[in-house]
């Protein structure tokens, strides 16, 4: 799973309700969504992250 590293979305803050609505669990409101991407327990990805959350580091494998 390496290679989803930099497609994890990291700009939390600039996401909207309209733009998520397709993705967001059912049950659950935006905030709460929002505050489970924050916290780290979902990670939201996406072909074009706006600032990707994670980088993969080949040169630096345990």
């Amino acid at each position: 799973m390496a290679y989803e590293f930099g497609r994890v979305e990291g700009d939390i803050e600039a996401l909207n309700e309209r733009d998520l609505g397709n993705v967001m669990p059912d049950g659950g409101s935006f905030s709460q969504f929002k505050e489970k991407l924050d916290s780290g327990e979902f990670a939201l990805l996406t072909d074009t992250p706006m600032r990707p959350a994670m980088v993969h580091d080949n040169t630096n494998k345990l």
